[in-house]
């Protein structure tokens, strides 16, 4: 009988043994560009994230997106649009003029943190690459990893 006390405190505290298997947290890269859709599961709820690049007038890549959504890769809201009216660079957005000098120096540097809902989606720069050009610089590779885990989790804020 030993071996259903392990069970009974994963019962008293509110835990199915689904829940102990479950990932605690989820990872994904995410490249621009060609790099396309990337899920991010965690706990049955899938998140899918892909970069939307913005361009010019002359059709250079100014700003690169980060679209988190729920469901369906291509449809749905933004959930890392904040509420209410909103106006500038906000940290979802990877703009070639705040890179053009590096990932540390720009607005919000090479770390972001993002609350949906319950959950915490963690967003490094690993590396980006921006044209100067005679204009406006452009974005020409961004590399991004993502890791998302439950706020309540042990991990790192």
């Amino acid at each position: 009988m030993s071996w259903l006390r392990p069970l009974f405190w994963i019962a008293v505290a509110g835990f199915s043994a689904a829940d102990a298997r479950a990932p605690s947290m989820a990872r994904a890269g995410l490249s621009f560009p060609g790099g396309g859709p990337v899920p991010l599961t965690l706990h049955g709820i899938t998140y899918w994230a892909r970069l939307q690049p913005l361009d010019n007038v002359k059709g250079d890549i100014v700003v690169v997106d980060l679209i988190v959504t729920r469901g369906r890769v291509d449809h749905g809201h933004n959930l890392l649009e904040p509420k209410g009216h909103w106006h500038g660079i906000q940290p979802f957005d990877f703009g070639g003029r705040d890179l053009a000098h590096g990932i540390d120096p720009s607005v919000y540097g090479a770390d972001r943190v993002f609350r949906i809902g319950g959950d915490r989606l963690r967003v490094h720069v690993r590396s980006a690459i921006v044209d100067q050009g005679k204009s406006d610089p452009a974005l020409k590779r961004l590399d991004l990893e993502l890791a998302i885990d439950s706020v309540g989790s042990g991990a790192r804020r």
